[in-house]
């Protein structure tokens, strides 16, 4: 009985070390994509998939892992040393993002100002970029973003300002509240205004909520609270909710 555990373990340890070592050969050999492997690394052009949520987790837990990701993207940033960001918080290694410079299938798209992020977040804003905000706009408006109006990254504060109670995720530079989508035909998409059913761009608003919801962990808008009437809070905490 010893003797047939030790050997099943054996061959248990066999297949992990093959699976390992020579899991690029078998996903090859059997025609699947490299980016369904759930070891290889994200890459911004890989689509959704089963082991997408993985790899974001991945870029929480190694920083270093998410900064080599932010390097193969067009985004501009700049690298921020942990610091005292405020009295009260203190900050991670992080980034300023400042744009995201025009590549050969995109267009470049400015900030309103440049803003302190968590690298997952940024990382997560790349991503929705890449695979809802660039569709979405393609397929609904003809056109693209060339401008986001964000309302701020960093603010040393607890969720709704409160004197008490749980640190609101902008304390840590870990989400993003975004105001409007500038268009390159002249168009903006206003939250405050445009996500009033009666709006023409009602439609498109909704359909760049739902898309943030694979990216971020929550995606509030206008149909959370009032607080959030005017923008779209996005961010990279532990709370799953897509409203």
């Amino acid at each position: 009985m010893r003797a047939r555990v030790f050997f099943g373990l054996l061959l248990l340890l066999v297949l992990a070390t093959v699976l390992t070592v020579q899991r690029g050969w078998l996903f090859s050999f059997w025609g699947v994509p490299a980016y369904l492997d759930p070891f290889s690394a994200l890459q911004l052009d890989d689509p959704p998939h089963l082991w997408t949520a993985l790899k974001l987790q991945r870029l929480n837990a190694d920083l270093d892992l998410c900064f080599d990701f932010m390097s193969t993207t067009a985004w501009r940033f700049q690298r921020i040393a942990p610091h005292q960001a405020a009295r009260d918080c203190v900050l991670p290694e992080s980034l300023r993002l400042s744009g995201l410079d025009r590549g050969v299938d995109h267009a470049a798209i400015k900030l309103s100002s440049p803003t302190l992020l968590s690298c997952p977040m940024a990382a997560s804003l790349a991503l929705y970029e890449r695979h809802a905000m660039r569709p979405i706009l393609a397929s609904m408006t003809s056109t693209h973003v060339v401008a986001i109006d964000h309302l701020g990254s960093f603010a040393c504060r607890n969720i709704g300002s409160s004197n008490s109670g749980r640190r609101s995720e902008h304390a840590s530079a870990n989400a993003l509240d975004i105001a409007a989508f500038q268009l390159a035909d002249g168009r903006q998409l206003r939250i405050a205004r445009d996500w009033n059913p009666d709006s023409a761009s009602a439609p498109v608003l909704r359909a760049l909520r739902d898309g943030a919801c694979p990216w971020f962990q929550s995606v509030l808008g206008p149909d959370y609270n009032a607080a959030h009437q005017d923008h779209f809070h996005l961010d990279r905490g532990r709370s799953r909710i897509c409203r």
